[in-house]
């Protein structure tokens, strides 16, 4: 179940039309699904920030609109967890919703980011 303040991000970026209401539906099922996978703790500090992040980025990849540029540090991030990289890719990839929306190496880059986060103790 997500937590208050995961609800809450949301519906402020749909309230605000950051976000579409595919996207929130989407975004919304797939942080039940990583929830329910122990993927995510939604009393992990960084789950808010998480939820903002995946709903934006997922709104860019289907509005075709995606992050290019990828840091020296994403960079880095991305080689030393290929696992990590490729389960971020597959978040992403099960949150599109616009035909032709292409997935950027600077998205998932992000994505596994706060994945990375997830795991630490």
């Amino acid at each position: 179940m997500l937590s208050e303040e995961m609800v809450f991000r949301l519906q402020l970026l749909l309230d605000s039309n950051q976000i579409s209401e595919k996207s929130f539906a989407v975004v919304k099922e797939k942080l039940e699904n990583l929830l329910k996978a122990h993927t995510l703790d939604a009393d992990h500090p960084s789950s808010g920030p998480f939820t903002n992040h995946l709903a934006i980025a997922v709104e860019r990849v289907n509005r075709q609109e995606a992050l290019k540029d990828v840091s020296k540090e994403t960079e880095e991030l991305i080689n030393q967890n290929p696992d990590l990289y490729e389960k971020a890719n597959q978040i992403l990839k099960d949150c599109i919703w616009q035909s032709g929306a292409e997935i950027t190496r600077a998205e998932t880059g992000f994505i596994t980011l706060y994945l990375a986060m997830f795991q630490q103790k």
